[in-house]
């Protein structure tokens, strides 16, 4: 088999899988900095590395969807929609005038933070 040969609904489990893969590379790369240099250091690494990601995944998802350049919030919503994070966590947009709300229903990494890694740990931090 090969990748073209997916059906829709195989391609799309696979991007939740990728997503998964991407998540739980995120997550290791976290539990060694956090072993090597303590947990402030890591939350400071790790913000620096996201800082520069989310710039990444925005320009790729607007290059990729063909979203202007000054899109506004229509285009941030729909943006939105196709981040990493979308695939694996409930999320809720909606539009009340000229803002938009997002909220995280559900966060993968705070579920099995809180499970499997340690008791509280400060995701609230990320978003």
């Amino acid at each position: 088999m090969k990748p073209q040969d997916l059906t829709k609904e195989q391609a799309l489990k696979l991007l939740e899988d990728f997503a998964k893969r991407w998540l739980a590379h995120d997550g290791l790369w976290f539990l060694e900095m956090e072993k090597n240099f303590g947990l402030e250091k890591a939350i400071e690494l790790d913000e620096a590395a996201w800082a520069q990601f989310t710039v990444i995944e925005a320009k790729r998802i607007k290059d990729f969807l063909k979203l202007p350049q000054n899109g506004g919030l229509a285009a941030l919503e729909v943006a939105l929609r196709f981040r990493l994070y979308g695939f694996l966590n409930q999320q809720e947009i909606s539009r009340e005038g000229n803002k938009l709300i997002y909220k995280m229903k559900t966060c993968r990494v705070q579920e099995h933070a809180s499970v499997k890694i340690f008791q509280t740990f400060p995701v609230s931090r990320w978003g």
